[in-house]
């Protein structure tokens, strides 16, 4: 399934651009389509005939610069990434992509809610899930004290780390709006990164890189969201840092420990069955509406050391460990008496099984609070071109229970 851009660039190389996007699902929409089902834009720096500055971003849609990292001259248009090459755009906007999964499924578990009539535990159940402070790595240059003073203009309280050592620290204690690397050297923190990115809490919390135009940068930029090339004109590259930052504060999903009953299975604690027939309806349909992927697995958990099934005081040790590992827009109910049910918005059968491959290794060697240790098997069901909702959320939820739980089923 292909996600459609905008791509702007001269004919001389658009035909290029067109197959190395297609190689990462991604197409390039003909020209004169509706902007407004573009997911992105991606401008060609290297066409001689484009002339960057006339652009704006759009809202909603993540939008780059295709540009060399060693020319100085580059001129980003306002709210525009500046991507050294395809592989950097697609990874970059991949990551905008999950921000807006995120999004959505936040204000879908509000409106099923709301059709439930059920309540939350906390009134505020729909906050923020960072505040507004920035978390600035590198050293308090020039370059720092310019972007500390215009930010702090916008109402962000921005903080130094100088180095790994006192990130880790800071992180421990902060979930930050967003954590902004300054490059230089072709070098930013590899090692810190990769531990952001494993971070549960800060799954979307996105990693800014800032550099001079004529900072050398390195290979490779898997690990940032946006990257700010900082030239003469620091107001524009202000403008695009803060436009980064906010389109990244979004609305976490409501959590089913947040809710009460009926929204909330008391044994499990997480969504019930009669919230999980409602919502699933609603996330295939709107799958559909947005020609996105959608997958579904049924889990099937025990315990690691015997593989005997969970009894009823397993299954909210379990729930708790399961929530930890799974992305935020993944939802989670339990289906009969210890299968649960995960949908996995965005992902096709393939991603979604290399997801829960990942997130079955790390649970296995996490205890609970009560010192178990769990596993699960998995089957999964993509929702199909021509399958109807009501038929992808029964083959979730309408599975036959197995003798071997059946036996059990009275215990909750």
């Amino acid at each position: 399934m292909f996600t459609q851009i905008a791509l702007i660039a001269d004919d001389s190389r658009r035909d290029y651009l067109k197959d190395e996007l297609a190689r990462f699902g991604i197409t390039a929409a003909a020209r004169g389509a509706d902007p407004s089902s573009f997911a992105g834009v991606l401008i060609d720096g290297f066409s001689a005939e484009v002339d960057t500055a006339a652009f704006n971003a759009p809202d909603n849609q993540f939008c780059a610069l295709l540009a060399s990292p060693f020319e100085t001259s580059v001129n980003t248009p306002e709210g525009f990434a500046l991507s050294p090459s395809v592989t950097s755009f697609v990874q970059q906007f991949r990551i905008h992509q999950r921000q807006q999964q995120v999004l959505r499924e936040a204000e879908l578990r509000r409106q099923t809610l709301d059709k439930m009539g059920a309540s939350f535990v906390n009134p505020n159940g729909f906050t923020s899930i960072r505040g507004k402070t920035i978390l600035f790595y590198g050293e308090p240059s020039a370059l720092y004290l310019k972007f500390k003073r215009a930010m702090t203009e916008k109402g962000y309280a921005v903080e130094a780390v100088l180095s790994e050592r006192t990130a880790f620290e800071a992180l421990r204690t902060h979930n930050p709006a967003a954590f902004v690397v300054h490059i230089r050297n072709a070098f930013y923190p590899y090692e810190l990164l990769d531990h952001v990115h494993g971070r549960a809490d800060l799954k979307s919390m996105p990693v800014i890189g800032i550099a001079d135009t004529g900072e050398v940068l390195p290979d490779s930029l898997d690990a940032l969201s946006a990257l700010v090339r900082v030239g003469a004109d620091f107001e524009t590259a202000t403008a695009s840092m803060t436009r980064f930052v906010e389109n990244s504060i979004i609305s976490a999903p409501v959590h089913a420990p947040d809710c009460l009953a009926p929204a909330r299975d008391t044994y499990s604690n997480c969504f019930s069955r009669e919230f999980a027939e409602l919502h699933i309806l609603e996330q295939a349909a709107q799958a559909q509406r947005l020609s996105q992927p959608i997958t579904g697995a049924v889990v099937q958990p025990f315990k690691l050391d015997s593989g005997d099934a969970l009894s009823a005081t397993g299954l909210s040790p379990f729930s708790a460990l399961l929530h930890s590992v799974v992305r935020q827009q993944d939802f989670v109910t339990r289906a009969d008496w210890a299968d649960f049910v995960i949908t996995m918005p965005g992902a096709s059968e393939v991603e979604a099984e290399g997801a829960l491959d990942r997130a079955r290794r790390v649970l296995e060697m996490t205890p609970s609070k009560t010192g178990e240790y769990f596993s699960f098997r998995f089957e999964l069901n993509e929702l199909q071109p021509n399958q109807s909702a009501a038929h992808f959320m029964k083959r979730l939820m309408d599975r036959p229970v197995s003798s071997a739980r059946a036996a059990q089923s009275n215990v909750a």
